[in-house]
């Protein structure tokens, strides 16, 4: 215990957080979790409860008995209860940052310095990955048109990207008279190949809003070489249009084929929530799913998490009104979660024989963290049909999409001539729709007022330094304000917003917004 509250453990912790991330949630958690222990061993001892009289506390305690409201009159609740009331460990990290960072005056230039070199190591992956095919780690790019660097299977690299390169630059306006020259140009550089990267991942969401982040971070805020980044912006992102084969495809002309923006403004314009979703032709049964649920239960919702629980329920679910023609002689490796390369275990049928649906057919080894979590998991056929033609064999690499077995087409069913899918899935992709329909419309208005407010802040600051000359927040404290105005945007595409590594990277930066909060009211 005495380790654990040593100074240099918590120092180490806090700069290790954001590897953490990339090694994956059970690391993260482990890290975070230690934190908050020594932080309420400190608090304890020196009997420092006030530091949690702040709004910010009672706003999110608030919101915290909100969902575990809906998760106590969930039908679901055996299910999410215990994970709805752990996530009060959330709000006990926001403070243990906030808390550590004030009482080591040096501990955030010590980060600062940290978060560079964790951000150097990603970003030269992620270009090796992007040039190569391959990262150091010899983690192939799932989709020409998407790169993953350490996080393999998972597409998450623009996310973590944006959210830490803010922090970044918001830690180098904060400590900007003590960084030497030679460090804040190592600095910029790493930022705009950081920012290029972001464009270069395929992550459409992040690339959006490090648009908008920009735009109003550029119009509030003076700093010094902001005309010249300006510069090196432009000509980076022309530089990317011009030579990035994908970048076309990838942000103009798939998000033109998923959304049809004339049909959607009339629609939204008449409030004729049917048709819009209908607008939206990728994500469009999933969000009218959580529109339906939402109104069946609108002030505590079904509880948190549970969309994939209700979203099979024939009153809720919703088709895409598209049929497609399924490859109807074929068995295909088509899983969820699964993205990169597996390995085959074992195999269960040979050319020759007859696949009833619902038949074992495969195992495979799944890895998660760098290999530290293995696992077996089963693969189950979705048709039936005598096998015609295979090339697989125990130990064959797969990933999703491969080709597995071709059916003799005389022994097919015709009733899998065609696919009619629905919105079902794991969240709705939208923080706004899921907090409507799993937690209730308490839980989303919450969130709204948490954006309405960072807007509100926004415009006050642009207000205060155009019309009264004045400058009211920092420079540090103006970009984690508009980070948490695109952070809240609730007109996107989000991933599960009580998905824990979500949850963590995306509060974490609330202790040091806290922190130059209070350094700038001191010095007013």
């Amino acid at each position: 215990m005495n380790f654990l509250k040593t100074e240099n453990t918590i120092k180490f912790l806090l700069i290790i957080f954001p590897l953490s991330l990339v090694v994956g949630p059970l690391i993260a958690e482990i890290v975070m979790n230690l934190i908050s222990i020594m932080f309420l061993f400190k608090v304890y001892e020196k009997r420092d409860f006030k530091i949690f009289n702040k709004s910010i506390f009672y706003f999110l305690l608030l919101f915290f008995v909100i969902i575990n409201l809906s998760s106590i009159l969930s039908i679901y609740r055996e299910i999410i209860i215990l994970k709805s009331l752990a996530s009060f460990r959330y709000i006990i990290f926001i403070f243990s940052v906030f808390y550590f960072l004030q009482i080591y005056t040096n501990l955030n230039q010590i980060f600062l310095k940290w978060l560079s070199l964790t951000l150097l190591v990603i970003i030269i992956d992620g270009y090796i990955q992007y040039f190569f095919g391959v990262n150091s780690f010899g983690f192939e790019s799932y989709r020409h048109d998407r790169i993953s660097g350490f996080f393999e299977n998972q597409l998450i690299l623009g996310s973590y990207l944006l959210k830490f390169l803010i922090l970044f630059l918001s830690l180098i306006f904060f400590n900007y008279k003590t960084i030497k020259k030679n460090e804040l140009i190592f600095y910029l550089i790493l930022i705009l190949f950081g920012f290029y990267l972001i464009i270069a991942t395929g992550d459409r969401a992040p690339f959006y809003l490090l648009i908008v982040y920009v735009i109003l971070l550029f119009i509030s805020i003076s700093f010094r070489f902001k005309n010249l980044i300006i510069m090196l912006l432009v000509l980076f992102s022309v530089i990317n249009i011009s030579f990035n084969k994908t970048f076309f495809d990838r942000y103009i002309a798939q998000t033109l084929k998923q959304v049809q923006f004339k049909s959607l403004y009339i629609n939204l314009r008449s409030l004729d929530f049917k048709n819009f979703y209908n607008s939206l032709r990728y994500y469009g049964p999933i969000y009218n799913t959580a529109h339906k649920a939402f109104l069946d239960k609108k002030f505590f919702g079904h509880g948190p998490k549970t969309y994939r629980y209700f979203c099979s329920e024939a009153k809720f679910r919703t088709f895409f009104k598209d049929t497609h023609e399924n490859e109807k002689n074929i068995i295909t490796f088509n899983v969820h979660r699964d993205t990169g390369k597996v390995k085959v275990k074992d195999l269960f049928f040979s050319v020759g024989d007859f696949v009833n649906k619902g038949d074992l057919i495969l195992t495979y080894e799944y890895e998660e963290y760098f290999g530290l979590k293995k696992e077996i998991r089963k693969y189950y056929s979705a048709k039936q049909g005598r096998i015609k033609s295979s090339d697989l064999s125990r130990g064959s690499e797969i990933s999703k999409g491969r080709h597995l077995f071709h059916l003799d087409p005389e022994t097919t069913k015709s009733d899998n001539q065609k696919k009619f899918k629905d919105g079902c899935t794991t969240h709705p992709h939208n923080h706004l729709l899921q907090l409507l329909s799993e937690t209730g419309v308490f839980s989303a208005l919450i969130i709204l007022y948490g954006f309405v407010y960072f807007i509100f802040k926004y415009l006050k600051y642009m207000y205060e330094k155009f019309f009264k000359k004045q400058i009211i927040y920092s420079n540090a404290q103006m970009s984690l304000i508009i980070y948490f105005i695109i952070s809240l945007f609730p007109l996107i595409t989000t991933g599960n917003f009580f998905n824990n590594w979500l949850n963590m990277i995306s509060i974490f930066p609330i202790g040091f917004y806290m922190l130059f909060k209070q350094k700038n009211d001191t010095n007013k």
